[in-house]
């Protein structure tokens, strides 16, 4: 669980094949109902590292940002 600008995070990792990993991503607004389900699968491969693909999806997750609405 990660904890972006208000906003409440849920990562879960797998790897296929040992080739892919795929991320599956549940990103709640906490001043809201909304949420946002996010899916991503990066190919692996040995040029590839694993720190680096973590980083960009965190990075992608944690700038989520929902609209305010304007009727509050």
């Amino acid at each position: 669980m990660l904890k972006g600008k208000n906003a409440t995070i849920y990562v879960k990792k797998q790897t296929r094949d040992g080739k892919y990993s795929i991320y599956h991503a549940y990103v709640n607004d906490d001043y809201s109902d909304k949420y946002i389900y996010y899916t991503f699968e990066l190919k692996s491969s040995e040029q590839t590292n694993s720190t680096k693909q973590q980083y960009w999806v965190e990075k992608i997750l944690l700038n989520t940002q929902f609209q305010k609405n304007s009727a509050q």
